[in-house]
Formats: structure tokens, sequence, C-alpha cells
């Protein structure tokens, strides 16, 4: 185990997630978002990380298994958790809110654990502004998306 924090972020994002799922009323939907947020941050992910050498995964040799398995694991997990506590208002400011907390919730992790304990090695990624920068757009899109897919389910 090459780095207890990467593997540490792990346990806890699954362990969390599973109590949510849990304690929550877990829906198709979220089922839905976990599966597309897989194949979303994949491509994201390899754009940025192996195309454009933004950052990396704590091991530059390993990267790609490191990666593979934010991609696989992590990534849904935060969906699942997005998807599940998503506010059932429709309104644009209670979506608003919503998607400024996460981003501001993402972004102190991104800040106190995950740069700081190496989990991911930035090469030209700068957490402020990129990050909640990203994070605004990428959510808004994740939170419209859940909304389109919801209505076609719907009818």
């Amino acid at each position: 185990m090459e780095n207890i924090a990467f593997w540490l972020l792990l346990t806890i994002t699954l362990a969390i997630t599973a109590i949510i799922i849990k304690i929550r009323k877990y829906k198709l939907m979220d089922f839905i978002m976990a599966i597309s947020l897989v194949g979303a941050s994949a491509i994201i992910d390899k754009l940025l990380s192996s195309q454009f050498q933004l950052y990396y995964y704590v091991d530059y040799d390993n990267k790609l298994i490191y990666s593979s398995i934010y991609d696989l694991l992590i990534y849904p997990c935060y969906g699942i958790m997005f998807s599940v506590f998503m506010p059932g208002s429709r309104k644009y400011k209670s979506a608003a809110y919503y998607i400024l907390s996460w981003t501001v919730f993402l972004t102190f992790v991104e800040a106190i654990v995950v740069y700081p304990f190496h989990i991911v090695i930035y090469t030209g990624w700068w957490i402020f502004p990129y990050s909640p920068i990203f994070y605004v757009v990428g959510l808004t899109i994740t939170y419209i998306y859940y909304q389109i897919v919801e209505n076609k389910f719907a009818s």
C-alpha cells in the first residue's frame, strides 16, 4: 500500500456511500447517475490528466491504476451522494444553492485532503480558481442531466 491516504479516502468514501444508500431511499436514478459518471469522469479525467498533463494520481508510474480506481469508484460515489440529496424543489434558487454547497464541499475536500496528502499530484492544475469553476460547470451539467433523465422516466 503505497499511498495510505488514497486507500483511506477510498474506504471512507465507499463506507459513507453505503451508509447513505442504506439510510436514504436509493432510486433507479441514483444508479443511472453512478453509471453515467463512470463514463463521464473517465473521459474527462483522461483528457485533463493524460492529454493536457494537468495532474496525475498518487504515483506517476502507476497513474493509470489509481486513475481507474478513482473513475470507477470514487467519482460514482460522489454522484450517488449528489443525486440522493438533490432537492425535490425544481426552483433555480434551490438548485443554485445545492450546486454551490457541493462546490464548496468538493473544493474543501480537495484542498485539505487530496492535495496535501498527494492523492492527486498537480502539474498544471490549480485548485483555485480551476476546481471551483470546474465543479460549478460539472455539477450544473449533472443536475440538468438528472432532471432530463428523470423526466424521461416519469413520462
